[in-house]
């Protein structure tokens, strides 16, 4: 094949077709460049929540819905409890309890997280915790140390921030305001 194309190479044929590769290529490369916004599934107060945080979100309730329910949890069920909203509501109120605690100037030590992934069970052996079976589980599942450590400290974060703060106290309307539904455009149903 690329011998034809070097003997025809002067040819318009040759040339509109080799232009129209090129130009596929440059189309494609466009398009996956702007359909980088599209991984967003809400935004609160310039933090996005994307898509993945998301269905892990939904997939972490299904899941404890059918610890709950067992064979009782049906995907009517699951379509009626609104899986996808509740997810959605949960992850806004968790970025809006990490921006106060941020404008409270609570923040999780690294001591504290050091601490606070030692306690976890698995992690542990014989008592004592040991670093390279942390590190095995973690590459298990495909977590690094980095995404799990920094997941740690926002849940000492987030219990810090309701700790200090008393118990049915709410974020006043102005902070709620910050919060927008960036449902890629479409009204109705996140996607």
């Amino acid at each position: 094949m690329l011998s034809v194309l070097r003997r025809n190479a002067g040819s318009w044929a040759i040339k509109i077709i080799l232009t129209f590769i090129a130009l596929t290529f440059i189309w494609w490369g466009v398009g996956t460049y702007s359909e980088q916004g599209r991984n967003v599934a809400a935004t609160v107060g310039g933090e996005p929540i994307t898509m993945n945080e998301l269905a892990e979100a939904v997939s972490g309730l299904e899941k404890t819905y059918r610890e709950v329910y067992g064979p009782a949890f049906t995907p009517e069920m699951a379509k009626s409890l609104n899986l996808k909203q509740q997810a959605v509501d949960s992850l806004v109120q968790r970025k809006l309890l990490l921006a106060e605690a941020g404008r409270m100037g609570l923040s999780a030590t690294d001591a504290e997280v050091q601490r606070e992934i030692a306690s976890v069970p698995a992690f542990q052996q014989d008592g004592q915790f040991r670093e390279d079976r942390y590190r095995s589980i973690l590459s298990y599942n495909r977590v690094t140390t980095a995404a799990f450590e920094a997941s740690k400290r926002e849940e000492i974060t987030l219990k810090k921030s309701r700790g200090s703060s008393p118990p049915g106290r709410s974020f006043p309307r102005r902070r709620r305001r910050n919060c927008s539904g960036s449902r890629r455009g479409r009204s109705g149903s996140w996607s």
